[in-house]
């Protein structure tokens, strides 16, 4: 016999200027941040309350329908934020200089879904895609290694020492050796 559990009441709703909410993160400085599908990249200082006052981060003034759509937000070892869109690359943010710098295939960075980021101890950074594997960049950002996996639709990393930790759809979860490759 199946029973289903009652529905917990919802203690407040909060009103948020976008919709559909994909990832958020609370950084180290205590700042919210949502990544939404379709209305860009929002963020708030203030507790998460009704009277929470929510800020657009447009970099370049102005964004693309397909810059709008950001599904990860991963908080980098030296403080910045990167954020990964749907089919326009990645995007690093310094708050400390409020410099927002977008990644994308112009420097060989694939276009598919960016799924989520790691980064090594030495500031590499690990890209997981939906449909094209791994991406390793590294930490001048300079040289980009491409990996194909068993799994190419990677939905999260997480770093354990030299093992990175690949969530993949189809495919389980893969155990990553970073120093071999």
């Amino acid at each position: 016999l199946e029973t289903q559990s009652p529905i917990p009441p919802i203690q407040q709703k909060i009103t948020l200027p976008f919709n559909t909410v994909m990832s958020m993160l609370r950084t180290s400085d205590g700042r919210y941040w949502f990544a939404t599908d379709g209305d860009g990249l929002w963020f708030t200082d203030d507790s998460i309350s009704p009277t929470a006052r929510f800020k657009s981060l447009v970099p370049y003034g102005e964004l693309q329908a397909e810059m709008k759509k950001i599904y990860t937000l991963k908080e980098g070892i030296n403080g910045g934020i990167w954020f990964g869109t749907q089919n326009s690359g990645i995007w690093h943010y310094n708050r400390h200089s409020d410099e927002c710098v977008i990644f994308s295939g112009d420097i060989g960075l694939p276009t598919e879904v960016c799924s989520s980021f790691e980064e090594g101890e030495d500031g590499t950074l690990y890209v997981g895609t939906d449909g094209n594997g791994l991406y390793a960049i590294s930490p001048d950002r300079r040289e980009i290694t491409h990996y194909n996996l068993p799994g190419n639709n990677i939905t999260g990393l997480n770093r354990q020492g030299n093992h990175l930790l690949t969530a993949t759809w189809g495919a389980g979860l893969l155990d990553f050796d970073i120093q071999s490759g």
